[in-house]
């Protein structure tokens, strides 16, 4: 008798991820992702317990993707602080399911807390306290202003509302940088 053929988690969340990558979460079933692992639905209940179970690999596995694309974007960048804005851009006109699995989303309460602070969050504010000597209360404060403008333009990029120009695009982030940094050491304009 041949042995039996093992599907380790590894494989099984590797092919969940690929598919919720090209086609988005709703793509996501038990019968496609044993179709591109090559094995039966069995395994994916033996293995991980259940398709729950495998959305939340997938989520994990696109959190950690999208962490590394901005970290290492940014560090590779003259400017990291425009380089992680730029890759943040990049990501959501790149991968655009992941970027809306991530980001454009309805979310629990539950959801949230349990998402914890978002690491790209940290490294960009650190960038910014490191590069304008900001304390990281002021740094975190100036990047969630910043953040808000850089989401829109990627939702904007992510849903086909305005089309990828990266001479236009720095321009936008380097004018909103130079307003939201005057208006941090203009006193009155700060709180």
């Amino acid at each position: 008798m041949p042995p039996k053929v093992r599907f380790d988690r590894e494989k099984i969340i590797s092919a969940a991820f690929e598919i919720v990558r090209e086609k988005g979460m709703e793509a996501l079933c038990a019968r496609a992702i044993a179709k591109a692992a090559g094995c039966s639905t069995q395994p994916l209940y033996h293995e991980m317990g259940g398709m729950e179970e495998i959305r939340e690999a997938v989520m994990k596995r696109a959190g950690q993707y999208f962490e590394q694309f901005v970290e290492k974007q940014a560090l590779l960048s003259p400017l990291p602080y425009l380089g992680s804005g730029l890759a943040y851009l990049r990501f959501a006109q790149e991968e655009k399911q992941l970027f809306q699995l991530l980001f454009m989303r309805q979310r629990s309460m539950e959801e949230q807390a349990r998402a914890g602070a978002d690491a790209t969050f940290e490294f960009a504010a650190g960038l910014v306290a490191q590069n304008l000597g900001y304390s990281m209360e002021d740094a975190r404060e100036f990047h969630r202003q910043s953040h808000v403008f850089i989401h829109g333009l990627a939702a904007m990029l992510t849903t086909g509302f305005i089309a990828w120009d990266e001479e236009e695009i720095i321009r936008l982030l380097r004018h909103q940088y130079r307003a939201l940094r005057l208006a941090f050491e203009t006193p009155a304009e700060k709180n």
